[in-house]
């Protein structure tokens, strides 16, 4: 298939598969991004070949510290899974940024991360993120706790 072509890391070899026929899975893109060489041929090969984000795509070109590949999944319409922000928080301060522009959520460590790197900018961005949380859960409580006070009988 041609995520296995992805993890040789071998542009040739994606380029024959797709040449002879193969078609992106859901998960194509991702080992594109995990398995990206340089300049990032495979991941350019695959998106021609019609590969779409689908999950964990953000969070591996985090890992990679790789700002353009970044943007260019989020132009995709890739979305944050629950640990993009802890690994943008880890890496570089554009990453963390350009994934708090499209809505990554603090889950885990991120807040704990946010404050020991000491960006006040990111910190502010970060503690409104858990403040919206914290609010929607207590909406959510509420809202659950009193759910037979909006039942029609």
């Amino acid at each position: 298939t041609l995520r296995i072509a992805c993890q040789t890391r071998d542009i040739q070899i994606v380029q024959a598969v797709i040449e002879a026929g193969a078609k992106p899975d859901e998960r194509t893109l991702l080992k594109s991004v995990k398995y990206a060489s340089v300049e990032n041929k495979i991941f350019n090969a695959v998106c021609k070949a019609g590969a779409r984000p689908h999950k964990g795509e953000l969070t591996a070109a985090c890992k990679l510290s790789d700002l353009h590949l970044v943007r260019e999944l989020i132009k995709m319409g890739s979305k944050p899974d629950d640990t993009t922000l802890e690994c943008a928080l880890e890496r570089d301060i554009e990453l963390t940024r350009a994934v708090l522009a499209i809505g990554a959520k603090p889950y885990g460590f991120a807040l704990s991360i946010a404050k020991r790197n000491g960006n006040s900018e990111v910190l502010a961005k970060v503690q409104k993120s858990v403040r919206e949380c914290s609010d929607l859960v207590e909406k959510i409580s509420f809202d659950y706790a009193h759910k037979d006070t909006f039942l029609v009988a």
